[in-house]
């Protein structure tokens, strides 16, 4: 930290909405944050458990999650686990996920992860409402996926992002311009779902502050998953595989599988566990109203989007079912939103498919050939209270999130809808 010039230390963790928080400790304190580490009131972050009759919060930093901030001169970034009088804190979604993962490892069991953070950058006019970034005009196609003209104006922001991150090791293997208008993905290797959860809570940050260092202040970043109408959804899909705990070796791989998916049987009873509890994953993975209008974008004749499967079905390279098979020992699932926190989705989706395994479920049949209209096929929950209403129901997962579960029952049951292009601005 010396030689990379650090001044301030940002130690950051995740609330119940996935949203960045956190206190900066100057450098002269960084074995304070050995010893004990910042502290928080629990009663001013969404979804802690805490009131202002219970004793703080402390952040304990991961050191292994030390980011130097280039784009912020001086500063580092870590990502921590919250404690409470010395003891992890139930409600902490990055702490729970290490829960969950360790009672996998405790059965042989390790989970790796990439994910792709399809964002928009947007402007806003006096009343707040969206419009796709387009200073130039080249991104005005019906269909503007991997259109390089209309790249050209980001390149700044794309290619500082690309340059940040493989300084530090994320192997960005490309950059592109998604479906939408001003829609980017930038994809990095993945690793173990930890490390792939904090670095997309870094990575949600950077985007939105190198953004308007390289394309303007006026220029936003956001996740949500449907802000304009017309246009694609952002999602979070998730790429895995069940590894072993001793020596890595990918578990979900048979080069010899008789559905010719490369998957191996162990593969096939973590999809069963996937596909029976989806309704209820659904939650998790797709947190607020807007989410459903991506989802189910059939319900707008106008949407543009015919990319998020709704049926929960499994197949091979098929864009079109909940999770494909891109090559043999990896799976996709395309469903989870720009909006899911990432931590409490996948501590529900690990115990989703170790519940698979220890059940011996069997997803069924692959679905070849396109889903889309298919009327036969179990779908995902129309609405965030549909979704609730199977997470509710569903003992697996409930149990996964520990007692945020309840909290998340009730504050996301308040939750409203919000017109896509009304004055709503999503930072999740």
């Amino acid at each position: 930290m010396e030689q990379d010039g650090i001044k301030n230390i940002m130690v950051a963790f995740s609330d119940i909405h996935g949203l960045h928080k956190g206190r900066v400790v100057p450098m002269s304190r960084f074995d304070f944050l050995l010893e004990s580490g910042p502290a928080f009131t629990g009663g001013s972050v969404p979804g802690a458990g805490q009131g202002p009759e219970h004793p703080e919060m402390v952040a304990r930093a991961d050191l292994d999650t030390y980011i130097p901030m280039s784009w912020l001169p001086g500063c580092a970034h870590f990502m921590s686990s919250l404690e409470v009088q010395g003891k992890p804190h139930p409600y902490c979604p990055r702490g729970n996920l290490q829960r969950v993962l360790a009672e996998a490892k405790n059965e042989g069991f390790v989970f790796n992860t990439g994910v792709e953070l399809e964002h928009y950058t947007v402007t806003r006019d006096a009343g707040g409402k969206m419009s796709p970034w387009n200073p130039q005009g080249f991104d005005g196609a019906k269909m503007p996926g991997y259109n390089l003209n209309a790249l050209i104006p980001a390149y700044a922001y794309l290619t500082k992002m690309e340059d940040h991150l493989n300084s530090l090791g994320w192997g960005v293997y490309q950059v592109d311009h998604e479906d939408g208008p001003s829609q980017w993905e930038i994809n990095f290797q993945y690793t173990d779902v930890l490390t792939t959860c904090d670095r997309a809570m870094y990575f949600r940050l950077a985007a939105r502050h190198i953004a308007k260092q390289t394309l303007g202040s006026d220029v936003h970043v956001t996740f949500q998953a449907k802000p304009f109408p017309t246009s694609c959804g952002s999602g979070s899909h998730l790429h895995y595989h069940v590894a072993d705990a001793e020596t890595g070796k990918n578990m979900f791989l048979d080069h010899n599988d008789p559905r010719k998916l490369g998957l191996s049987q162990l593969a096939y009873h973590f999809l069963g566990g996937i596909l029976k509890h989806a309704p209820a994953l659904c939650a998790i993975t797709n947190p607020t109203p807007n989410c459903y209008d991506r989802l189910h974008p059939a319900k707008n004749p106008e949407s543009g989007n015919h990319w998020v499967p709704s049926c929960i079905l499994y197949s091979n390279d098929n864009r079109t079912v909940m999770v494909r098979v891109p090559e043999p020992g990896h799976c996709e699932d395309r469903t989870p939103s720009g909006a899911c926190n990432l931590y409490l989705a996948n501590a529900a989706y690990v115990a989703a498919g170790l519940d698979g395994i220890k059940q011996e479920l069997h997803p069924g049949d692959p679905h070849f050939g396109s889903a889309l209209g298919n009327t036969k096929a179990k779908r995902l929950p129309d609405s965030i209270k549909d979704a609730l209403d199977e997470l509710r129901q569903d003992d697996v997962v409930m149990e996964a999130l520990g007692p945020i579960a309840e909290v998340f029952l009730k504050m996301k049951g308040e939750e409203k809808n919000v017109p896509s292009e009304g004055s709503y601005f999503q930072f999740v």
